[in-house]
């Protein structure tokens, strides 16, 4: 018997301390209060969220839950919260959007330039319309309202079987064209656009971009911008003039 339970059976002088009690320090090999003060004490965590950590050799701290979006991270050799420089690293997706058979005046992607980014991707995953030989039609906006001329670049390109380019021009026109057939179910189109000179200051808008147009197995080089200086929100696409499909995811890349 351990003299915690020597003492429980001892009689009537320990009427006051029941013998589970006496058993809870069972066991004990060292002072009872020297291991309680050692404990960290729950209500060192005051709010929800919060976190321990060691601001140094055995001395547990409280770190505060951060805000919406921070990130943990280590400052001065101890964790923190903080916001990531320029909306994180690398591309974020800002918005993707699915459309069907919507009319020829196509899919609006506003407010998806900001001053957050200085550049952004704009990935087409599938574009196209009832008509395969339909032109595919860029147009920047501008809080809503469409920019409707001074369009200048070109899209070249050559189908699977030729070596000879043909070129879609575009010199202050209304609108920026970058292909000649925008393809339908059968034959879907894809592409990728990179812009900048959007989204922050009154600037000229400048993309570049490849686009492929499977009906006749062309890949075009694009390269364009917009003379009038705007600070450009977003843009849309469209057919020439039938209604388009599509799936249209926008990125933007880090500043820093």
């Amino acid at each position: 018997m351990t003299k915690a339970r020597d003492l429980a059976n001892a009689g009537t002088a320990l009427t006051s301390v029941s013998a589970t009690e006496l058993g809870y320090v069972d066991g004990v090999t060292s002072a009872i209060q020297t291991q309680l003060d050692a404990k960290t004490a729950k209500s060192t965590l005051t709010t929800t969220g919060d976190i321990y950590y060691a601001s140094a050799a055995n001395t547990p701290a409280r770190l505060g839950i951060g805000s919406t979006s921070q990130v943990l991270t280590v400052s001065g050799g101890v964790p923190t919260w903080a916001t990531p420089a320029g909306g994180g690293s690398g591309l974020t997706l800002i918005q993707r959007s699915t459309f069907s058979n919507v009319a020829n005046t196509g899919t609006t992607f506003d407010s998806v330039f900001t001053s957050t980014y200085k550049a952004y991707q704009v990935v087409i995953e599938e574009l196209y319309g009832v008509t395969a030989d339909n032109d595919p039609v860029l147009e920047m906006l501008y809080s809503g309202s469409v920019q409707g001329s001074d369009y200048y670049g070109a899209a070249g390109g050559a189908t699977y079987n030729s070596t000879v380019f043909d070129n879609v021009q575009n010199s202050n026109t209304g609108q920026f064209t970058f292909g000649s057939h925008i393809g339908n179910s059968d034959y879907i189109s894809s592409g990728t656009l990179w812009f900048a000179g959007v989204g922050n200051t009154s600037e000229k808008a400048r993309w570049t971009g490849v686009w492929q147009e499977p009906n006749d197995g062309k890949a075009r080089f694009i390269g364009g911008s917009q003379f009038t200086a705007r600070t450009y929100t977003g843009f849309r696409l469209r057919s020439s003039s039938t209604n388009v499909t599509g799936k249209v995811a926008v990125y933007g890349l880090a500043a820093s």
